[in-house]
């Protein structure tokens, strides 16, 4: 079971208990009905029915997810019982938040397994090739030339790559496809996503994916100030790039320590300045609602066009990559067999 999956199960889950809060439904019945849903894994599963089993005694929903780490963050359930003491529609908008949130991660997931998927197939094409040029190609060409009492004119860069290919290139595809697929553990897709950010159109496209996730928060935020620190603890527990990380940690800080929104965002080097610029405007003019959803708007558009960037990047890189290997392999083929040529 993907990431992504757990992902969607989740969004689903938080979107039908934000409506269960809002009908006066009791959350306990909406986790058992969700139970049979396919997104989830058998652990997860097992998890949601003693969530139910632990609502059904009456524990809070914020204590039940608590009692399941492994499906969701400590942070995530602090958040939730920060919420308890709120009204009912309150609640409700906090559960939709987070059932936003865990879509947009869903998504963020899918379109990096999509943008893979053509790179990923040429590269398991290129293996095949690599198997049969290693494995038949070259034997029977210095079958050849040993008849010949003659060495094949291959390149130093070409021999080694034929070389030493099958140490190192299956077990990058095979931790890109895991990757991809989301199947790695936690700790290696953050090792790797750190890795990754170091790659600028990578790092654009996750640092506009973090700015726009952390608007999609504020309207919340500034609704119910009470909930700024616990949604920022949140949002650092489930968010990877190290870079937005340490963004949210300042921004943190700096409210902690009493600033104003538009001040705390202007601290941070990392968000863009407008965003600060405008924020300001819209808490002297009371219009910080309107201000926001426009934010919300641009970031989405920007994203959209760094995601776009990192698509083709992404491409042009593998394509770099396999091109190289590619032209190694047919080197590796054919010159030798021009000299066959000259020496009969």
């Amino acid at each position: 079971m993907s990431i992504r999956s757990i992902h969607t199960a989740k969004a689903a889950l938080f979107q039908q208990l934000a409506t269960a809060v809002r009908q006066g439904i009791p959350v306990a019945e909406v986790v058992q009905v969700l139970v049979a849903d396919d997104e989830w894994t058998r652990r997860a599963r097992a998890a949601l029915q003693r969530m139910a089993q632990r609502l059904g005694v009456g524990d809070a929903l914020s204590t039940a997810m608590a009692g399941e780490p492994g499906l969701f963050a400590t942070a995530t359930a602090d958040l939730v019982r920060s919420a308890e003491a709120l009204p009912p529609a309150e609640r409700a908008d906090l559960l939709a938040a987070l059932a936003l949130d865990a879509r947009r991660q869903a998504s963020a997931s899918r379109d990096v397994a999509i943008t893979m998927t053509w790179p990923l197939t040429l590269g398991a094409v290129l293996l095949v090739e690599l198997v049969v040029c290693t494995g038949y190609v070259r034997p029977e060409i210095q079958t050849a030339f040993d008849a010949m009492r003659a060495t094949p004119p291959l390149p130093l860069m070409a021999a080694g790559v034929l070389d030493t290919w099958w140490a190192w290139l299956p077990p990058l595809y095979l931790l890109l496809l895991l990757w991809t697929l989301g199947w790695l553990p936690r700790v290696v897709r953050a090792f790797l996503a750190d890795i990754a950010d170091r790659i600028a159109f990578v790092g654009r496209w996750r640092a506009a994916a973090a700015n726009a996730r952390l608007l999609d928060w504020l309207p919340l935020c500034e609704a119910q100030p009470v909930l700024r620190r616990p949604v920022l603890a949140h949002l650092l527990a489930t968010t990877s790039p190290a870079a937005a990380r340490a963004v949210l940690r300042r921004l943190d800080a700096a409210l902690a320590a009493g600033a104003a929104l538009a001040e705390a965002l202007a601290a941070q080097r990392a968000l863009p300045p407008r965003m600060a610029l405008l924020v300001g405007l819209g808490e002297r003019s009371a219009t910080l609602p309107a201000v926001l959803l426009d934010l919300r708007r641009d970031a989405e558009e920007n994203e959209a066009l760094a995601f776009a960037r990192f698509e083709r990047g992404c491409v042009v890189l593998f394509y770099a990559l396999i091109g190289y290997l590619v032209a190694t392999l047919l080197i590796g083929i054919y010159l030798p067999i021009f000299k066959i040529g000259t020496l009969l």
